[in-house]
């Protein structure tokens, strides 16, 4: 039985190895910047300049519930010249009062579950952000990660509305 498990350890591994190297070739493409990407998508955006950052904002609108995707991107990641990530942040309901300890105990909860991303709180509401590598990118992953950031705020608000005020 212990000869079974070194062989699938040893596959295990042998199937890690390409995944590693093509994340490793991905961090030497460079990535397109966020503003290229959404114009190859056909989204429409507006932008919104900050100090530190872009943001580009779009409103998206499904079976008549909306929200306004911010996505941001930051070039140099953890001090890796040539390694960008992109944010995408929903703001799923805004709060009248500062977060009870229910609702906190709720989100921690929520996260527990959540595949993508995480559920953060603030006096000023509940938001959505996850993050991702932008290097390789294609302007169909940048389409999922929106919609990705679309339908998880969307579960949220739904988790979330008995504590609106």
């Amino acid at each position: 039985m212990r000869h079974r498990f070194a062989i699938l350890s040893a596959s295990a591994l042998l199937l890690a190895v390409p995944t590693f190297a093509h994340a490793q070739k991905a961090a030497r493409t460079p990535a397109p910047t966020m503003e290229a990407l959404l114009k190859q998508t056909g989204d429409t955006y507006k932008t919104n300049a900050t100090p530190n950052r872009t943001w580009y904002l779009l409103n998206l609108i499904s079976n008549g519930k909306g929200a306004v995707i911010a996505l941001s991107e930051e070039l140099q990641w953890l001090n890796q010249p040539g390694l960008s990530r992109g944010r995408a942040e929903v703001m799923v309901m805004k709060l009248t009062n500062p977060p009870t300890p229910q609702l906190l105990k709720a989100v921690a909860a929520f996260n527990d579950k959540m595949s993508f991303g995480a559920i953060v709180v603030d006096d000023a509401g509940i938001f959505y952000i996850h993050d991702f590598i932008m290097n390789g990118m294609l302007p169909e992953n940048l389409s999922m990660e929106i919609a990705v950031a679309f339908y998880l705020s969307q579960n949220a608000l739904k988790e979330f509305s008995a504590y609106a005020e």
